[in-house]
């Protein structure tokens, strides 16, 4: 009796296993992934074979998730997934099994029958070239085929990673299965690979941007957002499959590389943006000594093999920084800088959209559509506030040039153009005036009294404002003396209205010599000038 007794025993305890699943019909196949159609056991004691596992499942050990997709957290211990699958046609169907994401170590595949061995298949990002990135589709995760037969079939799968264990699971028909534009580039890859072209796209616009304003802030732009695009390479897989399929090494670190990277990149693109150096130039030289300290240890743990060290310190970079990033967008709002709104709300809406993705992926938070794409859609709301900030940061460093530039072109007393100022029209009138056989005079004014020129200056420039007929032009010559170029105008109408000018001038109280000098015997303008100044000269000793 007492064999019968344990025989029932593990019958009892067979069906107690197998009462927590049902088989899943594939002509019924669900459009999401199969979470809660699946049983999970994760390992405690040591590894655990297929056949401990078969044995694990009898026993009732294996547990349901009713998340469509499970999630363990990082570096957690091997989970077996258990699947039940019924093929209620006659003939044999071909189906493909998409499985995890592109940072999973290590995928053992085991399809049973009636406890017979139908196939068994290897893959993960340690597999190699062959078994891991040739298998990969991206934005799916690995992908076995299965030819499953009439009847009933299991399938069991051992998973191990140092990384953040997501697994999302599907199974694919033909018609799944070929749809995208390649048999490796589903429909699930597109939405990585267009954000890739966007931000390349983006990049590339900035530094042809700074190739003609020479502004920091847009090179370091064009880095942030290249650490993102790599960021999204290695995420969905698009990198390992096409990019560097034959690099385990690049694979395992390219997460926490390009993590890094890009928030320490937009810490830096924050600080020139918002004129860190300008107003506070000892905090800027802090953050310059202390990004090289925070980022060493990244490379360090890369340098060592710590896979989960590096990921891990990679997330704090980004989290440091991106508190950073707002603390320093507070401190600018505070100082009323330009670009300083837009980036307060860069630096939330790329952090939450990630903060999302995050702790989805660690299982904190379910992974689905939003959570899922998270990342990507903050990082394109951040890009875009950080491309509207760059342009209004542009636009008043322009302006800012420009007003700089009109005051170094206008004499700050008197209002009137300089010397550089008059010349770059000066000489446009005289060659038009020598192309057209056209009459060209310059008249030079110069107040009497050196004592009264400062306080007469800026009247005499007013009335050579009111004065002066449209078409003339007027500069202050320096030394209390004022230039007309007066084109279209002979010698003895220029000396009308030079006489004109001297009686507005004397009658508020200002004294003024001159001298003329008619274009029709001088071959340049500047002998023309010249010219001018010897009569005014001899006016001044008469």
């Amino acid at each position: 009796m007492a064999p019968l007794k344990k025989l029932l025993l593990l019958a009892l305890c067979w069906l107690a296993g197998l009462a927590q699943a049902q088989p899943l019909r594939i002509d019924q196949l669900p459009e999401t992934p199969l979470g809660p159609h699946l049983l999970y056991l994760q390992e405690r004691n040591g590894p655990l074979g297929l056949e401990q596992a078969r044995a694990a499942l009898q026993r009732g050990e294996f547990r349901r998730d009713d998340r469509s997709v499970a999630s363990f957290g990082l570096a957690a211990r091997p989970v077996w997934i258990y699947l039940w699958l019924d093929n209620p046609l006659e003939r044999p169907q071909a189906l493909r099994l998409a499985l995890g994401m592109s940072w999973i170590d290590s995928l053992d595949v085991h399809h049973l029958a009636a406890g017979r061995m139908l196939a068994q298949a290897h893959s993960g990002d340690e597999a190699g070239p062959r078994a891991g990135a040739a298998a990969l589709l991206p934005g799916l995760g690995y992908g076995f085929p299965l030819n499953l037969p009439p009847g009933q079939s299991e399938l069991f799968i051992r998973v191990a990673s140092q990384d953040p264990m997501v697994l999302p699971l599907r199974l694919l028909d033909e018609a799944q299965a070929r749809a995208g534009p390649a048999p490796r580039l589903q429909a699930a890859a597109l939405p990585p690979l267009l954000v890739c072209g966007a931000l390349l796209a983006l990049a590339l616009h900035q530094l042809l941007l700074f190739a003609g304003l020479r502004q920091t802030s847009q090179p370091l732009y064009a880095l942030h957002l290249l650490a993102f695009a790599a960021l999204e390479l290695a995420l969905s897989g698009l990198g390992y499959a096409f990019v560097w399929p034959e690099e385990a090494a690049v694979q395992r670190y390219a997460i926490p590389l390009a993590t890094g990277l890009f928030g320490l990149s937009g810490l830096l693109l924050g600080a020139q943006l918002l004129r860190l150096g300008q107003l506070a130039p000892l905090r800027q030289r802090q953050l310059l000594w202390g990004l090289p300290l925070a980022l060493l240890p990244l490379p360090a743990c890369i340098a060592l093999d710590w896979h989960v060290a590096a990921l891990a310190w990679a997330l704090t970079l980004l989290l440091l920084a991106g508190l950073a990033m707002l603390q320093l967008g507070l401190w600018a709002l505070e100082r009323q800088q330009p670009a300083a709104a837009l980036f307060l709300a860069a630096s939330l809406g790329g952090p939450a959209g990630a903060a999302l993705t995050v702790m989805a992926i660690w299982g904190w938070l379910p992974l689905n559509g939003w959570t899922a794409q998270g990342l990507e859609l903050g990082v394109l709301a951040q890009a875009l506030l950080l491309a509207l900030a760059l342009e209004r940061d542009s636009r008043a460093r322009l302006r800012q040039r420009w007003a700089a530039g009109r005051q170094r072109r206008l004499d700050p007393l008197s209002g009137l153009p300089t010397r550089l100022a008059f010349f770059d029209e000066g000489l446009r009138l005289w060659s038009a005036a020598r192309r057209r056989a056209r009459p060209l005079c310059a008249l030079l004014l110069e107040i009497e009294s050196e004592a009264e020129a400062e306080t007469a200056r800026p009247r005499l420039a007013e009335l050579l404002r009111q004065q002066a007929r449209d078409g003339d032009l007027a500069a202050d010559w320096g030394e209390a003396r004022f230039l007309l170029l007066l084109p279209e105008t002979g010698a003895a109408e220029a000396q009308a209205l030079a006489r004109h000018l001297c009686a507005a001038a004397a009658a508020q109280g200002i004294r003024l010599r001159q001298g003329l000098a008619s274009s029709g015997a001088e071959p340049s303008l500047e002998q023309l000038i010249a010219a001018a100044d010897g009569e005014l000269y001899r006016a001044a000793r008469a």
